[in-house]
């Protein structure tokens, strides 16, 4: 089991992510429809804000397809 880690510092903005969430998912190529969004920090250029949305199915694409590492697998900690 795991969850998404994120690490906005590396985003490039390529949204990448949002493209094969859409792909996967939903079948579509509309990253209007991803589970994954990504928008930029005005007016700070180069930085860019992260959300993993509600309906996510953990399937591991974004993280695959992610160039920079921005998105990634992060264990759950087990209760024992």
């Amino acid at each position: 089991m795991f969850k998404f880690g994120k690490d906005e510092v590396k985003c490039s903005g390529c949204r990448a992510c949002e493209l094969i969430c859409a792909l996967h998912n939903k079948k579509e190529c509309n990253p209007k429809e991803a589970f994954i969004k990504i928008s930029g920090n005005f007016p700070e250029p180069g930085g860019y804000d992260m959300k993993i949305l509600r309906g996510c199915t953990l399937c591991g694409e974004c993280i695959r397809i992610c160039p920079t590492g921005a998105v990634f697998e992060k264990p759950v900690k087990e209760a024992q």
